[in-house]
């Protein structure tokens, strides 16, 4: 069944895919395929302000495939497609294998994630990193796996999207609540880690003061970027249930994203009232990152749902957990009415 999961999740981000590039795409792709590789990571990284790994995974990628704009956006459809296939895996161990197609089956309807692993920027490949760390972590903690391979890809997260680090805190925070006998060995697995990031730290102090600069010189650029404002926290529930749906009439908007809102939420409220241990770490990988972000936009603008796409899996997890959570009588109606929703 996770192979059929996986060829509807590969059709469906692959639909389109050559539509043309928009902006940031463009930029992104012409500094790849057309600077040398010390130009790029040198000249262009200093004004991206993200980690260096996407772009050198596109500079060899073009370098090998071209530029289309399907090419280019490849690598992300592979990585969308491989964080459906992670939830999976996650949602089987924290449950059981129904639970985990039923988050694999969820996550590769959504809409919002298609769409970024329809993208030509490096979103979907923290995102996939991010759901590989929190992986490993759980079956570390479960003496199934190695501490060295969640150390190595909590690296590979913080080498592709600085906001995407912010999952660190949600493992600290379990970590110290829940397993504080594995706190030593923990922290000594991370230290012999933190020394692969001191090659990232010159470039991320450039990128911070240029950051800085440009934010001061057009106060407006704060307002484009992101920032700690209502909308933007209100858009993120929303666009994480429907996706980048609009409608022109703000009412058919309104009633349309807050049903859809409601029914995510009263599952999601479900599974807290009903699996909370279970879903414990799911829980802080949902709430922790946007709650940080949010109040470090008061000094930096960081904060917009787009960012914040590697908390996705956790709430599609969740949802699985909500409705395994019903009476087995409500459990199909909600399963095929939260299906026909993702659908639409």
């Amino acid at each position: 069944m996770i192979l059929g999961i996986l060829v509807l999740s590969f059709f469906l981000r692959v639909l389109n895919l050559s539509q043309s590039l928009w902006l940031d795409e463009s930029i992104q792709v012409m500094a790849a395929s057309t600077r040398s590789l010390q130009s790029l990571l040198t000249e262009y990284m200093v004004y991206d302000f993200h980690p260096p790994l996407y772009s050198l995974l596109l500079y060899v990628w073009t370098t090998l495939f071209g530029t289309s704009e399907a090419v280019v956006r490849f690598p992300s459809v592979l990585t969308g497609v491989g964080t459906v296939y992670l939830v999976y895996l996650i949602g089987k161990l924290v449950w059981d294998e129904r639970t985990g197609f039923v988050s694999a089956f969820l996550l590769a309807l959504s809409s919002y994630h298609i769409y970024y692993s329809q993208e030509a920027r490096m979103y979907a490949l923290a995102t996939f990193f991010v759901a590989l760390s929190s992986y490993f972590f759980l079956l570390w903690l479960r003496k199934k796996g190695s501490l060295t391979w969640y150390v190595v890809s909590l690296l590979l997260v913080f080498y592709t999207d600085y906001l995407a680090s912010f999952i660190l805190i949600p493992h600290l925070v379990y970590m110290y609540v829940k397993e504080r006998k594995k706190l030593k060995e923990y922290f000594s697995g991370l230290g012999k880690g933190a020394v692969f990031l001191f090659p990232l730290v010159p470039l991320f102090i450039a990128q911070l003061k240029r950051g800085m600069e440009v934010t001061e010189a057009l106060p407006v650029w704060r307002a484009v970027v992101g920032g700690a404002t209502f909308k933007e926290a209100v858009l993120l529930p929303i666009k994480f249930s429907i996706g980048r749906i609009s409608f022109e009439n703000p009412y058919v908007y309104g009633g349309v994203a807050g049903s859809v809102v409601l029914l995510f939420g009263v599952l999601i409220l479900r599974a807290f009232l009903k699996e909370r241990k279970r879903i414990y770490f799911l829980a802080l990988w949902l709430s922790i990152p946007p709650l940080v972000l949010f109040a470090l936009s008061f000094f930096i603008p960081v904060f917009s749902v787009f960012r914040l796409l590697f908390i996705l899996p956790a709430m599609y997890l969740i949802l699985a957990s909500g409705l395994r959570s019903l009476k087995p009588t409500f459990q199909q109606g909600a399963f095929f009415l939260t299906v026909a929703v993702l659908v639409v």
